[in-house]
């Protein structure tokens, strides 16, 4: 069967969005080749700097025939509307329609067939929308057409046809003066001329020969193997960053690992300041010393270029530049530790530093105030938290109050990225528990990062987050789409993995009402509902990723608004495993039966059947003793406080039912008997959604 091969050629594509545009152009073009009715055996996107590519397998050479049923009009509807659903189907007369009925009453149905259409005229098709359409985070027009890209577009290569044969065809079309063929084009310094592409076989294998490695995963693969051999020959280790090795993955097309060196000299820095100099101005890998488990003075280098010298250049310059950084970096850590004019002796380096954050008023957000001034609400959200999570208010406060301090020194200003780990840098002769909060208050940074663990250190965490989305809510800036600026989502999914792993009891709604006074506005029901509702639907998808279906965490949610993340995961936990009990499975059948019965009558009275049964209508003696059970059931579940005993108590419900439904005929004709007994339903229904919204889960 015949393949497709796309390839879209342009300048560098920021690492960062190289990942999901691949899985988008994935996404995008087998969407289309289904919508088309068209089917395939495989799709495998690629991505490089330079190019996002995929290749689908075994598409067939047509369409295949489909037939749609599509729904028409009721009967006796106006001519108008007759007449267009018999031009959409290409129907000639209403006789030739079918009538269906359903419970809404009687509608036209007719039978479509979908042209089948040639592939190679389909994908042709839709190509070049795709392309047009592509969803880029950030892009813009480049030439003089309409075509907007991440980076200028430099050629589209499309070819289909089958594997095994040098039939392949070009899928030609036009976009804003770039013509589609089938050429491509080697590594932009090492192989740069044009290579045509005359079979299936010739893409990946040519690209290699060109000195480009296509495949993310293999090159990824590759620095690593590389790394771990280079470090390992000079007993070094080399230290894991799974984000910087994704990030260098994205900045190569042909990735040759080399070995660099600094001066010895520079290891008296912090070595978080020697890594955050190497890592994030040059791409580079810090390595231990195998023997002493302390920061070597070598580290890997990445380049994407082979050279006659074996590389002698690249790394001569890679070690120039990183001394120079280094040396840099010296400076901006001896600028802060020198005392500052002004200050009384023994004042802490956080402490003179705050006082600065105070004075210049660096501003967190135009409608927030300032940084300091966020200072101090994060103090007084923390001396709420503190007794909740066992912390000591005295030191939980002054880290609090010292968190922020290291954003205004000299180190943090050229390295952003050690904000917090330098502040508890500096903080540690203060006090060892002061600086663990400061330096993780951050986390966790994402998914795979740890949490805060020492009770000051949750407070302020937390404290930080909460403030950051009461914050943004109060100033209506929440996210939207795939849009978040501020990264809310990452505030909220952070409160929740630091609640969660550390089993804390924290009723957020209580935190919220009361920290908006700091902004200095009143509780708002409305905005702490809303927060909520944000908060748990992060929960709702965190717990999707631990094998928790959602629709069990709606279940609990829709009877606990408690917004006590721990309780709420619990009882959904709890829930899960009690429908996975003979019980369980009893208890969801005859309550979707019960309220099915409901449900179906209500909607043909258009009534909704409260639960004030009238006892004197009951007429045999099932009806009296399910009554009966589920009063009782209703009072014990309210005084019971754990969550699996209250499931089990709603499981003995099941023969009192079960004896109503073979005894009782619901729908009475005497039309005060059905009503009563449909409102003995509802109070049965109503006791279980107490517990859990046992509609929302399927059987």
């Amino acid at each position: 069967m015949p393949s497709l091969i796309i390839e879209l050629l342009s300048e560098e594509i920021p690492s960062s969005m190289q990942l999901r545009a691949a899985k988008d152009l994935c996404c995008m073009v087998t969407t289309e080749l289904k919508k088309s009715g068209l089917t395939y055996e495989s799709a495998k996107p690629y991505v490089t700097p330079r190019r996002l590519s995929l290749v689908v397998r075994g598409i067939p050479d047509s369409s295949a025939p489909v037939v749609k049923k599509e729904r028409g009009p009721r009967l006796g509807s106006a001519e108008k509307t007759i007449a267009g659903f018999l031009k959409r189907t290409g129907l000639t007369s209403i006789k030739e329609a079918s009538v269906i009925s359903d419970t809404g009453g009687d509608y036209y149905s007719a039978c479509v067939s979908q042209q089948v259409l040639n592939a190679h005229e389909i994908i042709q098709k839709f190509l070049p929308e795709i392309i047009r359409t592509f969803p880029w985070p950030k892009s813009q027009r480049w030439g003089y057409g309409s075509l907007k890209w991440v980076r200028p577009l430099k050629s589209i290569l499309a070819v289909f046809g089958p594997e095994n044969k040098k039939e392949l065809k070009v899928v030609s079309f036009e976009l804003d003066g770039l013509i589609s063929d089938n050429v491509t084009y080697g590594h932009r310094f090492l192989c740069p001329d044009a290579i045509p592409i005359s079979y299936f076989g010739d893409y990946i294998e040519k690209l290699y020969q060109a000195k480009v490695i296509l495949d993310h995963e293999r090159r990824s693969n590759l620095i690593l193997r590389e790394a771990l051999k280079l470090s390992g020959s000079k007993d070094l280790t080399l230290v894991r960053d799974d984000k910087l090795l994704e990030e260098v993955v994205g900045l190569v097309e042909w990735p040759v690992v080399m070995l660099g060196e600094f001066d010895r000299s520079f290891l008296s820095l912090p070595k978080e300041i020697i890594a955050a100099a190497i890592r994030i101005h040059q791409k580079c890998f810090v390595l231990n010393d195998s023997c002493m488990n302390e920061l070597s003075n070598h580290f890997i280098i990445v380049a994407n270029m082979e050279t006659t010298d074996g590389g002698v250049e690249i790394v001569r310059g890679y070690n120039r530049v990183v001394n120079a950084r280094l040396a840099d970096a010296r400076y901006f850590y001896e600028t802060d530790l020198k005392s500052m004019d002004g200050f009384s002796k023994g004042t802490s380096i956080l402490e003179q530093r705050l006082e600065k954050l105070r004075t210049s008023g660096v501003v967190f957000h135009s409608k927030l105030g300032t940084q300091y001034q966020r200072v101090e609400r994060i103090v007084r959200l923390a001396r709420h938290i503190a007794p909740i999570v066992g912390a000591d208010i005295d030191q939980a406060v002054r880290a609090a109050f010292l968190a922020k301090a290291d954003l205004v020194t000299e180190v943090v200003g050229e390295f952003p990225g050690l904000q917090g780990l330098m502040g508890g840098f500096y903080a540690f002769e203060e006090s060892p528990v002061v600086a663990d909060a400061i330096a993780t208050h951050y986390k966790p940074l994402g998914p795979s990062d740890t949490v805060p663990r020492e009770p000051a250190a949750i407070t302020v965490a937390i404290a930080d987050k909460l403030d950051t989305l009461v914050g943004f809510w109060l100033i209506d800036e929440k996210p939207t789409g795939s849009r978040d600026p501020y990264q809310l989502r990452r505030a909220a999914l952070g409160i929740i993995r630091i609640v969660l792993e550390n089993k804390i009891v924290l009723k957020l709604s209580d935190l919220i009402a009361t920290h908006m006074s700091s902004f200095g506005c009143l509780a708002d029901s409305k905005i702490t509902d809303q927060l909520i509702d944000f908060v748990y639907g992060r929960l709702q998808i965190y717990l999707q990723t631990q094998n928790l279906v959602n629709s069990i965490t709606d279940a609990v949610l829709s009877a606990d608004r408690s917004s006590d993340i721990l309780t709420v995961t619990n009882k959904a936990w709890d829930l899960k495993a009690f429908l996975d009990t003979d019980s369980g499975r009893d208890l969801l059948i005859w309550y979707k039966r019960a309220d099915s019965i409901l449900k179906a009558e209500e909607r043909k009275s258009c009534e909704v059947y409260g639960t004030a049964v009238t006892v004197d209508d009951f007429l045999v003696d099932e009806e009296v003793a399910l009554y009966r059970a589920v009063v009782a059931s209703n009072q014990k579940i309210k005084n019971i406080q754990i969550y699996t005993c209250v499931l089990n108590e709603l499981a003995k419900l099941r023969g009192y039912v079960d004896r109503f439904f073979q005894a009782v005929l619901v729908n009475s004709s005497n039309p005060s008997i059905r009503v009563n007994r449909l409102r003995l339903l509802s109070a049965l229904c109503d006791t279980c959604r107490s517990v859990a919204n046992f509609s929302k889960l399927s059987k």
